[in-house]
């Protein structure tokens, strides 16, 4: 049974397809599988959070700490959308006419 399943797709099918034998493994492993496997993401942010920390911390404001923790966390989407800016152009054109006008 477990030289066949090579990830736990695998074996998770391999118990079901075993029924009332294993049971109570079954009952557990859906358990384990609903629940995150690590805290990875908020691992890393908070990594980046004190890479950028630094010594220099004093001198900045909360606003700008706050912003550069926010373009470190979020650099992985922002070249996303640099690499593809189409969506964001199609969605600011679809966005109604919000020019003030002074003169009529």
């Amino acid at each position: 049974m477990y030289s066949c399943c090579a990830n736990t797709i695998e074996f998770y099918n391999e118990i079901c397809i075993m029924g009332q034998s294993f049971g109570e493994i079954k009952k557990v492993f859906e358990r384990m599988l609903v629940i995150p496997v690590s805290s990875a993401s908020a691992k890393r942010r908070f990594s980046r959070m004190k890479r950028i920390k630094t010594y220099l911390r004093t001198s900045m404001s909360t606003a700008r700490l706050h912003n550069l923790s926010l373009i470190s966390i979020e650099g992985e989407f922002s070249f996303e959308l640099i690499e593809d800016p189409t969506k964001i152009v199609d969605e600011f054109a679809k966005l109604k006419n919000r020019r003030l006008q002074f003169t009529k």
